[in-house]
């Protein structure tokens, strides 16, 4: 899968923007502005404090992911500038409030017929309502309308209560489990899709989708 050119262009004018540059706000309805969503880009990359504050999230947060390893400040940056900033399908956002990163969001195999939701993170404690619902709202609404895709979808461990709470009341609905079995690898560990019909493994993938039409009708 690839982006479309349009989609292409989109990304790229905002990897490459200025720090900070360009942002989308987080609206709850009928409040003022309750935070931002704020494109990470090649030179907020090289900042020593956002680099800092991933590897943070990360570390505190790492059973939450499919692939399980002792991150470094070194590492982060590295996946910020050898691989999530140079792939043409990918997006990361921090999730900002109050003037001070909280988080992050993004989105990965960006093309014509969807978008997945990927690397969320909630990393910093916020007194606003909902907010982390209020900022998946936010990055459907611009992913349906400035992507113009008609499908987001995303993967989930099936025993992340707490996502999967945020990621009903958005409006994604579990159209297929996938059973995980884990693979070591010097360092950490993966988990990968059970190859053997029928069998069961130590825990479970759940994919969610919410199309276009089904948002913009709530």
């Amino acid at each position: 899968m690839a982006p479309t050119p349009q989609q292409a262009r989109i990304l790229a004018d905002l990897k490459s923007a200025a720090p900070r540059e360009v942002s989308i706000p987080i609206l709850p309805a009928g409040n003022s502005v309750a935070g931002r969503l704020t494109p990470i880009t090649h030179r907020m990359a090289e900042e020593a404090t956002i680099v800092d504050a991933l590897f943070r999230w990360r570390r505190a947060n790492m059973t939450a992911f499919l692939t399980v390893f002792d991150p470094t400040p070194e590492k982060t940056r590295s996946y910020l500038t050898a691989f999530s900033l140079p792939d043409p399908a990918r997006i990361l956002f921090l999730i900002e409030c109050d003037d001070r990163a909280v988080g992050h969001i993004g989105l990965c195999n960006i093309a014509a017929d969807g978008a997945e939701i990927d690397n969320v993170m909630r990393g910093e404690r916020v007194d606003v309502p909902d907010f982390m619902l209020h900022a998946h709202a936010t990055l459907l609404r611009w992913t349906f309308d400035v992507l113009a895709v008609p499908l987001v979808y995303l993967n989930v461990l099936a025993d992340n209560a707490r996502a999967l709470a945020i990621y009903e009341k958005a409006g994604f609905r579990a159209v297929r489990r996938t059973s995980l079995w884990r693979e070591d690898f010097e360092g950490g560990y993966r988990l990968v899709p059970v190859k053997r019909d029928g069998a069961t493994g130590e825990r479970a993938l759940l994919r969610m989708e919410i199309d276009r039409n089904k948002l913009m009708g709530r």
